[in-house]
């Protein structure tokens, strides 16, 4: 059987590559604001799935803000998930391999 990499077979190696692809679709991270009003879940490829405004938000009328706020909350969120992923590709890596 073919090998590749520290002893890892081609199938074993297929195997650890499909198992990753599925972890980067069912991978998600949530972001909460720094107030906590606004929380922001993403995907594993950076897709908003769900967003949540608490009511208390309204009462300030600065849309700008808001958006601003939105805004970073997703963002905290995607860099939340790509660390996710970036952890669990390091671990997929075969032994041996020089990591980043």
């Amino acid at each position: 059987m073919p090998v590749i990499g520290a002893g890892l077979d081609v199938r074993a190696w297929r195997r650890r590559l499909l198992s990753l692809r599925d972890q980067v679709r069912t991978a998600a991270a949530t972001a909460d604001s720094e107030a906590g009003l606004i929380t922001a879940t993403v995907g594993g490829r950076g897709q908003l799935l769900d967003l949540r405004l608490d009511p208390r938000i309204y009462r300030v009328s600065d849309s700008t803000r808001l958006a601003t706020e939105i805004t970073a909350t997703v963002r905290e969120a995607i860099d939340q998930v790509r660390a996710q992923i970036a952890a669990d590709l390091q671990h997929a890596l075969p032994e041996g391999r020089p990591r980043s």
